[in-house]
């Protein structure tokens, strides 16, 4: 499995939400052949997905445990003024509001990548 490098914590949310629902569903169309499958394959199939949809699901959150043991820091974006929980390894990101590209100083400044538009002219 590729490690996938979330750059900001609600990145990392958002990318596994995907990946809990289809646990989700999963889980509740095993759970609806397993109650009314009344000792058919059904059942047993039923069974199986639950079982499938709960180990996606723990397996969803063991990484997000795992990712957000990583040490993070407040980022205010240059463009938006929104706030980024950025994990500190990162030397860019993109804002989790405007999407735009950021990069950080060595001192752990946001640098703007694009020019900050101007709306005083």
């Amino acid at each position: 499995m590729s490690k996938k490098k979330y750059d900001t914590i609600r990145d990392l949310e958002g990318q596994h939400i995907g990946l809990f629902k289809k646990a989700g569903i999963i889980g509740l169309i095993g759970l609806v052949l397993a109650m009314f499958g009344s000792g058919t394959v059904l059942t047993i199939f039923g069974i199986g997905m639950i079982v499938i949809g709960a180990g996606i699901f723990f397996y969803g959150m063991i990484v997000m445990m795992r990712i957000q043991k990583e040490p993070t820091r407040t980022v205010y974006c240059p463009y938006c003024a929104s706030k980024n929980d950025l994990f500190i390894s990162r030397q860019e990101f993109a804002c989790d509001i405007c999407g735009r590209r950021i990069k950080i100083s060595p001192s752990g400044e946001p640098i703007p990548i694009e020019p900050i538009d101007d709306d005083d002219d």
